[in-house]
Order: C-alpha cells, then sequence, then structure tokens
C-alpha cells in the first residue's frame, strides 16, 4: 500500500514538472518587430520590415486583442498605415503573431 502510493506521488510530481517545464520554455519566446503599418482592420496590423535573411521587404500580420497594451497611443483607433510601431508578441501553435504591446515610434525613434 505505502509502495503504491508513493508511486502515485513521483508520478504526480513528474506530472506537475512537465507542466512547469513547459510553461517555462514559453518564458522568453517573445519577439520584437519594428516597421511600417501597411494595413489595419479590427483585430490585425499589417507591418512591412526588411526581412534579416535578405534585406527584402515583408509583410507580417499581428493580431490584436483586448490584452494588447498600447505606448503612445490610447488603442488600435489610434493606428494608421504609415505609422511607424514596435511590437512585442508571442508566435503562437497555430501560427498567428499576437500583439503583447504595440508602441507607436515618434520621429526621433524612427531616426535612431
Amino acid at each position: 500500500m505505502k509502495k503504491t502510493m508513493l508511486m502515485g506521488f513521483i508520478a504526480g510530481c513528474l506530472v506537475v514538472l512537465a507542466a512547469v517545464g513547459a510553461n517555462a520554455s514559453m518564458l522568453g519566446m517573445e519577439k520584437t518587430l519594428e516597421g511600417t503599418i501597411t494595413g489595419i482592420t479590427s483585430d490585425f496590423i499589417t507591418i512591412s520590415q526588411a526581412s534579416e535573411e535578405d534585406g527584402r521587404m515583408e509583410e507580417i500580420n499581428i493580431k490584436i486583442d483586448d490584452a494588447t497594451m498600447f505606448e503612445e497611443v490610447a488603442s488600435l483607433k489610434d493606428l494608421h498605415a504609415g505609422d511607424q510601431v514596435k511590437v512585442l508578441y508571442m508566435e503562437e501553435e497555430n501560427s498567428v503573431n499576437m500583439a503583447i504591446l504595440v508602441a507607436k515610434l515618434s520621429v526621433q525613434e524612427e531616426v535612431s
């Protein structure tokens, strides 16, 4: 009986450790991008930026939801095509880029 309880306890601990490990692997998976807004819908922004690999322009779609935070603007409604932004986002399992923070860059920040 004690051996069965001990084995159950160990198995439970392993399950908890596996779950913690999976969540820990998500930490630090945030990505950033800086570019120009080329399109806006009610829940997505499209940003154009130069590819790190070959310098060619690429467009990246970023999903916006109620948890998305904004800096230098109050909300998505304050952003427009042509605005320069920096975005902190997570690439989710379903290949959706989910915005965490969208910051509108000022003219000074764009130059630097």
